[in-house]
């Protein structure tokens, strides 16, 4: 396969060939629609590299330790194409796997969870159903991610003071906002995204992983918009999955995917889940894939309000 003009190798490429197939992308979707040359960390913790294509509708991410052994393991592929081409599961759609000759890194390219047809939207969470939830955009503007680093004991003092820097303070909001408030949807919305979360959490338990996100973007529509697909206008509208809701005399548009569940229950995250139980802002996200699962259900169950 050749990328961003660039002739990588591909891995498991017989079963993501059928979910390209699957989901209408092309062989050659990123032929010439990537650049290595924009890889740059994505802002997680783990620094992974990550980059959308010049589209928009797909991403690059270098894969960690942890994610190359889950991907790389027996079942996981063959599993997974079966759970997205099922077409009842919110899971990100990977299109490939594959190593660049230059540099010897194992990627994914997948599809974007959120179409780029809409260029401003009000509301885009990303959610654990922990204390590490966050707002990445509010009234169309980008929440940077401000930390209170140990380290950093200018920060401490002035926090301490009462003194927190409009940045900062937008970050702080904006968790608390990701945490805490409602998402609206009908009561057969709600059973439809519950049941398709509940068979995606069996995937992942069985999958020994945790720590996974769902993206939640939300968007009001002009009522002159009320009887066109918004979906529609979108390329690959397949990889999507969006809900259409009345608030009140309010019309909004709601997309869900979850993103980043390639994290296993290593070592090194039963030895984060002892030092994070006694210092770190409860709940925390690394717990073990049963509890996770559980979490993320009950989180979601009261998270989704019915009109």
């Amino acid at each position: 396969m050749i990328i961003g003009n660039e002739l990588v190798e591909t891995l498991y490429d017989d079963i993501f060939t059928k979910v390209r197939s699957g989901f209408g992308v092309s062989d050659e979707f990123l032929l010439s629609n990537f650049d290595f040359e924009n890889l740059r960390e994505g802002g997680g913790k783990g620094g992974s590299l990550l980059s959308r294509s010049l589209c928009g509708n797909f991403f690059v991410k270098e894969l960690s330790k942890s994610d190359k052994h889950t991907i790389l393991s027996g079942s996981f592929c063959e599993l997974y194409s079966e759970c997205v081409l099922s077409r009842d599961s919110l899971l990100c759609r990977i299109l490939c796997i594959f190593t660049r000759r230059v540099d010897g890194k194992l990627y994914i390219a997948m599809g974007n969870c959120i179409p780029i047809s809409e260029k401003s939207w009000d509301l885009i969470y990303d959610l654990k159903g922990t204390a590490d939830d966050k707002t990445l955009v509010r009234n169309g503007k980008t929440v940077d991610e401000v930390h209170k680093r140990f380290w950093r004991l200018d920060w401490m003092f002035l926090e301490a003071i009462g003194k927190v820097t409009k940045n900062r303070l937008r970050y702080v909001e904006g968790k608390r906002e990701a945490f805490t408030s409602s998402i609206i949807l009908t009561t057969e919305q709600k059973k439809e995204i519950m049941t398709t979360i509940k068979r995606d959490l069996q995937f992942f338990v069985e999958q020994d992983l945790m720590d996974y996100s769902m993206i939640v973007a939300i968007k009001q529509i002009d009522k002159v918009h009320e009887k066109i697909s918004f979906e529609s206008t979108a390329i690959h509208e397949d990889m999507y999955n969006s809900f259409k809701v009345w608030d009140g005399d309010k019309l909004y548009i709601v997309y869900v995917g979850i993103i980043d569940f390639l994290q296993g229950w290593t070592t090194g995250k039963r030895v984060a889940h002892v030092i994070k139980c006694m210092f770190a802002p409860k709940p925390i996200s690394t717990v073990h894939p049963v509890v996770y699962a559980e979490q993320f259900e009950n989180f979601f169950e009261k998270k989704f309000c019915t009109t």
